[in-house]
């Protein structure tokens, strides 16, 4: 098929765009959305526009993905546990089960579990 972005598209587009073409096709020149694309590459045309052409993205996200996952996770232990020099929510919640919903945190868990 038939590029859907033209060259002359692309020169009108703004410093620091970024145009991530998912049908970037190795066995066609220009071939994907982006009649400037190049397969398997990330360039910057003259006007500062950002074109990636990876023919393989799904599977790049994954450890992006893999890695965002596990640093959330660290985050919400340490949460959890109280480190940095917050109570936690250990302490949060052991601190107030006796006095009922007051909690901030007990609070909102409360309103998602709900």
């Amino acid at each position: 098929g038939r590029p859907l972005i033209k060259k002359e598209v692309v020169a009108g587009m703004k410093q620091g765009s970024v145009i991530v073409d998912l049908r970037a096709n190795p066995a066609e020149i220009g071939g994907g959305n982006c009649e400037l694309t190049r397969a398997n590459e990330i360039y910057t045309t003259e006007n500062g526009v950002t074109i990636i052409g990876y023919t393989d993205l799904p599977a790049r996200m994954a450890y992006q993905a893999s890695s965002m996952y596990a640093q959330n996770m660290v985050n919400l232990l340490r949460h959890i546990s109280g480190k940095d020099k917050s109570p936690g929510l250990l302490a949060n919640l052991y601190g107030h089960l006796d006095k009922g919903e007051e909690g901030d945190i007990v609070t909102r868990s409360i309103v998602c579990c709900r």
